[in-house]
């Protein structure tokens, strides 16, 4: 639960970072918009694999301390 919200707010973060960006930015380049918001998505998909990873992990930790 604690890692999962810890990955929440990573991801809040970066949508307010966003915004803000898309904000100053939106009168100058509207490819630095798009490239912003790739980097977004890019970090979300990373959180979501090493998500996985801690479950497994966990999964992994308790099956062994079933065993013995």
């Amino acid at each position: 639960k604690h890692v999962r919200d810890v990955y929440k707010g990573t991801f809040v973060r970066c949508q307010t970072e966003l915004n803000k960006i898309q904000k100053t930015s939106q009168s100058m380049d509207e490819d630095s918009n798009e490239s912003e918001s790739e980097n977004c998505q890019l970090d979300e998909d990373a959180l979501s694999v090493e998500e996985d990873q801690e479950n497994n992990k966990i999964q992994d930790f308790g099956e062994e301390s079933g065993e013995s």
